[in-house]
């Protein structure tokens, strides 16, 4: 007969080895649901994935060279002025800091924000939003990102 094969555990070092088990699990379900919660916040009230944002990207880098890259084409997009220091932002739905236009001008933002909702996907209007569906002309993935949501 092996050592193994008689070794029986006590009932003490068995329930802690399960809690153990257990507690493991939980903490790494946990870490599932923060990360997963954390990737919601990064959708954007218009569906817009702020994870992928050069605005944000730039913020967290602290990349003056994609700021100015960034301002001007926004600046085009919008037909106004940006300024590459306006260019900080870790995400509209995030604590932290936010781009001028993300926070004062867009006008998605504000009507979520009016109606009490998180992002467009809250709403019911949702699909025939004139707002929303023009931004969906050159992002048709926000009504993936909001139905994900």
């Amino acid at each position: 007969m092996t050592i193994a094969a008689s070794f029986t555990p006590k009932p003490a070092i068995l329930s802690f080895a399960i809690t153990h088990e257990l507690l493991t699990m939980r903490l790494f379900l946990d870490s599932l649901a923060n990360n997963n919660f954390r990737m919601k916040q990064l959708i954007a009230c218009c569906g817009l994935d702020c994870e992928k944002c050069e605005a944000r990207i730039a913020t967290l880098n602290d990349d003056d060279s994609l700021r100015k890259k960034v301002a001007k084409e926004w600046g085009e997009m919008n037909q106004m002025v940006f300024q590459p220091e306006w260019i900080n932002c870790m995400g509209c739905r995030t604590e932290g800091c936010k781009t001028y236009y993300c926070s004062d001008m867009c006008k998605i933002r504000q009507c979520t924000m009016k109606k009490g909702y998180d992002t467009c996907g809250d709403c019911e209007d949702m699909r025939t939003c004139s707002i929303l569906g023009e931004l969906a002309k050159n992002a048709p993935e926000v009504f993936e990102n909001l139905k994900s949501e």
